[in-house]
């Protein structure tokens, strides 16, 4: 049986950390340098945060490509385990110790490319969707097919399945597409960033009772 790991992303607070740590998620997600959305926090605050995450659960900091090495400089002693990775600018920096997670959007003419593209210098691959001035978060899904295309095309990187999933559709979604693991936001928040206790715990449960 094939284990799907599960991010939760877009926290804000020591308190989402101990409820996602709680919840038994495999990783914790913060946003730095989007100010558009509600979830945004600047280095400083994912610095005073990064401590608080417990062992065994990693901690991915999703960040636009050109500012990531200055994130990492800012962050020092607090480095996440993982970068998410959003653009096509090329890195400043040699990312030495951190696994490094390139965001490809489920565009159907050329998400495989980008992402085969991807996988030759990224660790994992996350498949979200398109939405114009809007970077994740948007509760909004995308058409499987295309991820699980995605995710044939590039196996055995780990593909990441994004995208409006949430407790009503997150079996299916991962039955259809296979995925490597899952990030989620704004499908398990009561309002935007606010996450909600029942649904982070329900998205949990559902994903772990998959048997693929």
């Amino acid at each position: 049986m094939t284990r799907v790991r599960i991010k939760i992303d877009g926290l804000t607070s020591r308190g989402d950390i101990q409820l996602v740590s709680d919840a038994g998620v495999d990783a914790a997600g913060f946003i730095v340098g989007f100010p558009e959305s509600p979830r945004n926090l600047t280095p400083e605050e994912v610095g005073n945060l990064l401590p608080y995450v417990p062992p065994f659960i990693s901690t991915v900091v999703a960040v636009r490509m050109e500012e990531a090495a200055r994130l990492v400089e800012t962050l020092n002693s607090s480095t996440p385990s993982t970068l998410q990775l959003y653009g096509s600018a090329k890195l400043a920096m040699n990312m030495k110790g951190i696994s490094l997670i390139k965001v490809v959007h489920a565009k159907p003419n050329t998400a495989i490319k980008e992402a085969t593209e991807a996988r030759q210098r990224f660790d994992a691959v996350l498949i979200d969707s398109l939405v114009s001035g809007r970077h994740g978060g948007t509760g909004v899904t995308h058409d499987w097919r295309i991820s699980r295309d995605v995710r044939d095309a590039i196996h055995p990187t780990p593909l990441i399945l994004a995208g409006g999933l949430g407790p009503n559709n997150v079996r299916e979604a991962v039955i259809s597409v296979r995925p490597y693991g899952v990030d989620v936001s704004s499908g398990v928040e009561s309002e935007p960033g606010s996450k909600d206790p029942e649904k982070v715990n329900e998205f949990v449960r559902i994903v772990r009772g998959i048997e693929l």
